[in-house]
C-alpha cells in the first residue's frame, strides 16, 4: 500500500514540476546539442499544446519529438511516428512512421506495441497477419503488466482499454461492459491506428492535437469499471459508434447482415488465438516408450509360449487352442499381448489405424518373400511378422506425435 502511495506521490511531484517548467527560450538545436532527450520531449509537448511559455507550433513539436526519439526516447519516437503518419509538421512518410513505431515498441512503449498489433490486424502499412498482430498484442500485455491469462475477460478488457482494435470489438460483446467503456475503448483503438486507411488520419490527428488524448501517455494501470447507478443500458448493437466492422476487411455491399459477419470474424480470431499446436511431441514420445515396453513384453511372452508348446508336444500332449499348429503359437501370442495394452496409452482409432498399417505391411512382407527378390530370413512368416511390427510401431509413433495418444486428451 505504501509503495502505491509513494508511486502516486512521485507522479504528482513530477506533474507539478512539469507544470512549473519554463520552456519559452528552449530550442530544439540547443537541447539536441546537450543530449537532453527528456527536455526535447517536454518541449515537444509544450509546443503541441501551446503551454509552458510556448505558442502552439506543430512543426517545432515534430522536430523536438524526432530529435528526442533519435536520442533514444521511446515515447518521443512513438509521437514522431504519428506526425509522420498524418503529415503534421512534416511530409507524410509511412515507412519512417513504421520504422519509428517499431523502434519505440522495441524500447518498451506500450502504445507503439498496440499500434503495431493493430496495423498487422488491419493490414495497415503491413501485410495483414493475425498471428503477428497477436504477437504484438501479447507483447503489449506483458509490458503493461496484465496478469490475466490470454482469452480471459480481464485480458480482453485490459487490452481493449490499451487500444487494441481486436480486443475492443471482443470487449463490445461482453454483457458486463458499459456503453461508455465500449466507446472509450473504440476511441482509443482509433487513436492507436485501429481504423481503416481512410480513417487513420482522423484518429492520429486527435492524438496529436487533443490535450485530453496524448500520443505518449504510455501504459496506465488498467482497472475494471462498474456501471454507475442509473446508467442507461448499452445498445444491443454498438457498431454505430465508430467500431471497425470486420477487422481490416473491405465491406461487401451484398452482405445482408454485416453485424453477423463481424461477429463471425471476431469469433474466428479468438478461436485462432486459443488454438493449440497440433504437434504433441512430449505426449507422443511418452506413449511410444510404453508401446515399446509392451512390445518387448509380448516378444518375451511369445517366445516362452512357443517353447512351452514344443515341450508339451514332445511329451505327447496337445497344445490348448492350437492343437498341432505350433507355427501359430508365436505370432498369435505376440499379436494379442502386444496389441491390447496399446489401448491403455493410445486412442482406439490410433490403434485401429496402426493395425491396418501392420496388416498391409504383413502382406507386403509375405509377397516379397515369395518372389525371392527380398527374403530377409529363413522363414516367410517371420519376415511378414517383422514387416507388420515395424509398420505398426511406426504408425503409432507418427500418430502419437500429432495427438493420437490418450495423454493428449488429458492435457
Amino acid at each position: 500500500m505504501s509503495t502505491k502511495r509513494d508511486a502516486d506521490a512521485g507522479a504528482d511531484a513530477a506533474e507539478a514540476e512539469e507544470e512549473d517548467l519554463d520552456l519559452a527560450n528552449a530550442t530544439v538545436d540547443g537541447l539536441t546539442r546537450d543530449g537532453d532527450a527528456e527536455g526535447l520531449f517536454l518541449l515537444a509537448k509544450a509546443a503541441r499544446s501551446g503551454s509552458h511559455g510556448r505558442t502552439k507550433d506543430m512543426a517545432t513539436a515534430f522536430a523536438a519529438y524526432r530529435a528526442a526519439g533519435d536520442l533514444g526516447h521511446a515515447d518521443a519516437d512513438y509521437a514522431a511516428a504519428l506526425f509522420y503518419l498524418t503529415g503534421t509538421g512534416t511530409e507524410k512518410d509511412p515507412k519512417e512512421a513504421a520504422a519509428r513505431l517499431r523502434r519505440s515498441a522495441d524500447k518498451g512503449n506500450v502504445d507503439a506495441k498496440v499500434t503495431l498489433g493493430n496495423f498487422y490486424e488491419l493490414g495497415v502499412h503491413y501485410t495483414k497477419d493475425a498471428e503477428k498482430a497477436d504477437v504484438w498484442y501479447r507483447n503489449a500485455a506483458r509490458a503493461a503488466g496484465i496478469q490475466d491469462p490470454p482469452g480471459s475477460k480481464g485480458h480482453v478488457r485490459a487490452l481493449a482499454q490499451l487500444g487494441s482494435v481486436r480486443h475492443a470489438e471482443l470487449f463490445a460483446e461482453d454483457p458486463e461492459a458499459t456503453t461508455d467503456e465500449i466507446d472509450t475503448a473504440r476511441k482509443k483503438a482509433r487513436v492507436r491506428g485501429g481504423s481503416r486507411e481512410g480513417r487513420l488520419e482522423t484518429g492520429a490527428m486527435k492524438a496529436i492535437s487533443s490535450p485530453e488524448i496524448s500520443p505518449t501517455d504510455g501504459a496506465r494501470p488498467v482497472t475494471d469499471r462498474v456501471s454507475k447507478p442509473g446508467e442507461a443500458p448499452r445498445a444491443s448493437n454498438p457498431g454505430a459508434s465508430g467500431a471497425v466492422a470486420k477487422a481490416g476487411s473491405v465491406p461487401d455491399p451484398k452482405e445482408v447482415d454485416p453485424e453477423k459477419a463481424r461477429r463471425a470474424r471476431l469469433a474466428e480470431l479468438e478461436k485462432k488465438a486459443k488454438r493449440p499446436s497440433k504437434l504433441t511431441g512430449k505426449a507422443g514420445l511418452g506413449a511410444f516408450l510404453y508401446s515399446l515396453l509392451f512390445t518387448a513384453t509380448a516378444l518375451g511372452a511369445a517366445f516362452a509360449a512357443d517353447a512351452g508348446a514344443k515341450e508339451l508336444v514332445s511329451h505327447g500332449k496337445a497344445v490348448p487352442l492350437f492343437g498341432a499348429r505350433l507355427d501359430l503359437v508365436f505370432p498369435v501370442l505376440l499379436g494379442v499381448v502386444a496389441l491390447l495394452p496399446q489401448l491403455l496409452v493410445y486412442k482406439a482409432v490410433t490403434v485401429a489405424r496402426s493395425v491396418l498399417a501392420g496388416a498391409f505391411a504383413f502382406g507386403v512382407g509375405w509377397v516379397l518373400y515369395g518372389t525371392g527378390k527380398l527374403a530377409l530370413g529363413d522363414a516367410r512368416l517371420s519376415q511378414a511378422i517383422a514387416f507388420a511390427g515395424a509398420a505398426f510401431l511406426s504408425t503409432l509413433l507418427v500418430q502419437g506425435l500429432f495427438g493420437g495418444s490418450k495423454a493428449t486428451e488429458k492435457a
